[in-house]
């Protein structure tokens, strides 16, 4: 079966599931589509594509819904064509055997997508005429039909398994829980938890709104203690001006003792850990320790320095978690620190250490939060 592709003609696209064949002109790449069916949008053909020819609709030409006499609806195709001459873009609703080939597979999954007429020259030309077709092409369907979609993507196969840290197994038997958690943020963990491997992004933020879950309680509780101790001072004076202006600065939303968002984090790291418990976590995850502690691995966030006499591990590693954070969601164009972590950008393959930490550390919150369970 896999004799009869031109393998030696064929270049693979890079990160996706998709070929550059130079000698057809054309690129096909897998596709996943959701939403609207493919067979209800305006202009698709069901049946065999070459049976029906393009037929003019203005400036875009799309091919007609086709029905071929006796038979059952076979795949559904959509095929545009604008106005650069020899350029078309077609949808497929079956699979592309090509791309499940270049898998060394008989059978490919989702649907396809397929760019006829490419003038490219080289891989890079191929790459970037098919993420920003597919983009615009998806775009414009969702907008107008309501018919998402997605290149498919290739798994992340150039870190390869031994250089990250195993999960380690606990050697008791399970047991019935003796806790209850809280459930709003039980479910953000385990939907985190959940998360296919190929959206570490994703998966990210789900720890992290675990951890802001509880920040607000946190946060009241650290105001609390910092009143009482106000109050319990012997010096303090209620007369006094300046120092019922400070306890008013503690206490107020928008005081100027406010506690920004990183000083939250810090304060619901902290109320969860110690910096015994971090030490234990690098101690038994060398290669997340080592990727931890190097400023190279990923830009633009704090190193975790095991040895640092200066900063707390557990102020270290609330500053980590924050700094990735506000990669991910700060996501502006040109901006003056860091480059935005894209979902799909290459520091991403290296989140995986960054998981490890941010999932521990929401664990630690809801043990910490957590509740005697009676379950009678």
């Amino acid at each position: 079966m896999l004799l009869r592709f031109p393998f030696e003609r064929w270049t693979a696209l890079r990160g996706y599931e998709a070929i550059f064949d130079p000698g057809e002109k054309r690129i096909i790449a897998a596709v996943t589509l959701r939403g609207t069916s493919l067979s209800k949008i305006p202009g698709v053909l069901v049946g065999p594509p070459e049976d029906v020819e393009p037929v003019s609709n203005g400036a875009t030409n799309l091919r007609l819904a086709f029905q071929l006499p006796g038979h059952l609806p076979g795949p559904s195709t959509l095929t545009l064509v604008g106005p650069m001459a020899g350029l078309t873009v077609e949808l497929q609703s079956q699979a592309s055997s090509e791309v499940g080939a270049l898998r060394g597979r008989s059978t490919s999954t989702g649907q396809t997508l397929v760019i006829r007429g490419v003038s490219a020259q080289s891989h890079d030309e191929a790459h970037e005429l098919l993420e920003d077709m597919a983009a615009a092409v998806f775009i414009e369907l969702d907008r107008n039909y309501g018919l998402a979609g997605t290149l498919q993507r290739t798994l992340n196969d150039d870190l390869v398994e031994h250089e990250y840290d195993q999960e380690s197994i606990s050697p008791s038997p399970p047991r019935l829980p003796a806790s209850r958690y809280g459930r709003n943020a039980a479910a953000l963990y385990l939907y985190a938890r959940t998360v296919p491997f190929q959206l570490p992004v994703l998966e990210y933020l789900g720890y992290y709104q675990v951890i802001e879950h509880y920040m607000a309680a946190f946060s009241r509780a650290t105001m609390i203690k910092s009143v009482s101790n106000m109050l319990a001072d012997p010096e303090f004076d209620h007369h006094d001006e300046m120092a019922v202006d400070r306890l008013i600065g503690v206490v107020l939303p928008g005081g100027r003792n406010r506690a920004t968002e990183r000083e939250q984090v810090r304060v619901a790291v902290a109320a969860c850990l110690d910096d015994a418990m971090v030490a234990q976590f690098l101690d038994q995850r060398p290669a997340a320790a080592k990727a931890l502690r190097d400023a190279s691995w990923i830009a633009g966030v704090r190193v975790v320095v095991a040895g640092d006499v200066q900063v707390s591990l557990v102020r270290q590693i609330a500053d980590r978690i924050y700094d990735l954070r506000c990669r991910i969601v700060h996501g502006k164009e040109n901006h003056a620190e860091a480059e935005p972590l894209r979902p799909f950008g290459p520091e991403v393959k290296r989140l995986r250490h960054d998981l490890h930490l941010v999932r521990f550390v929401a664990q630690c919150v809801l043990v910490t939060s957590s509740k005697m369970a009676d379950w009678s």
